[in-house]
């Protein structure tokens, strides 16, 4: 299908990264807001989610260009809001595209990519991210049916 969204992440979390790197790249209010707006002028075609918790910072994404250069912008904008180089952040990074995306969203949800599995807050946090997304106008249909996506992601 000629310009369909591929989906892309890139997550810097507790298996991936030290605490100061993590700190580093955090994304917190009122940043939040703030970062969503400068992904959305800078790409108007994309779609973006940013989760940030204390052991994840997580850029979502969706966009018509291949995947991988999608990542890569998305790297470079983390990158430099955090002052590192392209390379501390590839060694601190996961990065994935297509439905690996889907299922690392899932494993988060379920709790599963946690430093302590099954903790209850993720999904507040996974809500939270996608309505700030939302209401800053950075979610599209591809992302928003992400909340539709299976039993256990209810989003809104």
């Amino acid at each position: 299908m000629p310009n369909a969204k591929q989906l892309g992440l890139i997550s810097i979390n507790h298996r991936t990264a030290r605490v100061d790197l993590r700190e580093k790249v955090s994304i917190l209010d009122p940043a939040l807001q703030e970062a969503l707006h400068v992904l959305q002028e800078n790409d108007r075609t994309g779609e973006h989610i940013v989760l940030s918790t204390c052991n994840r910072t997580e850029l979502y994404s969706a966009h018509v260009d291949d995947a991988a250069s999608n990542i890569e912008r998305l790297a470079y904008f983390l990158a430099k809001r955090a002052g590192l180089t392209s390379a501390e952040l590839r060694s601190a990074s996961m990065r994935c595209e297509g439905d690996q995306v889907v299922h690392h969203l899932f494993r988060v949800c379920a709790g599963l990519e946690s430093m302590v599995p099954g903790e209850p807050q993720i999904m507040g946090q996974v809500r939270r991210a996608y309505a700030i997304a939302t209401n800053t106008g950075a979610v599209g249909p591809v992302l928003h049916q992400l909340r539709h996506s299976g039993p256990s992601i209810d989003l809104a």
